[in-house]
């Protein structure tokens, strides 16, 4: 299992050192298809189909799936600091995956009541020094991913 996005190095062991051909496929993720030593980037379970040939036609196949786990980049801070100093002052969710989109981010204070609901960034002007809970839904290849967790607002 790799993550989204991540590169892993595929390498298959040949007992024989008559290779002619090698043949991945299909080539969907891989940086090549023609050697035993590939880099693979998938975005979603694969299941490769590799069939080894030598000079005189004979072949051995075999397969590997890939499976995919959550691999967004995603930073949700558990604290900041709305003081005004420049300082993390804001709250928000974080990624360097391009392909995610913030469909909505709800904070809620310790009885239940929601104090922010929006995917803008958290300024908590009149929040008090607490701790609040989060519902964060992303959508990631058209996925949807709920995050849930604590923040902590320091004054």
């Amino acid at each position: 299992k790799i993550k989204r996005g991540d590169a892993q190095v595929l390498t298959l062991k040949v007992q024989s050192n008559e290779v002619y051909k090698v043949d991945w496929q299909p080539n969907t993720y891989l940086n090549k298809n023609d050697t035993t030593v590939v880099v693979c980037t998938p975005q979603e379970a694969i299941k490769y189909k590799i069939v080894v040939s030598t000079a005189n036609n004979c072949s051995s196949e075999t397969t590997i799936v890939i499976e995919v786990e959550n691999g967004n980049k995603v930073y949700i801070p558990t604290a900041f600091s709305p003081n005004g100093d420049g300082i993390n002052d804001t709250w928000e969710v974080y990624s360097d995956d391009s392909s995610l989109d913030i469909v909505s981010v709800k904070v809620y204070n310790r009885l239940g009541g929601l104090v922010h609901d929006s995917i803008t960034p958290w300024l908590a002007e009149s929040a008090i020094a607490d701790i609040y809970t989060y519902v964060i839904v992303l959508k990631v290849n058209e996925k949807t991913e709920v995050y849930k967790g604590d923040v902590m607002v320091v004054r």
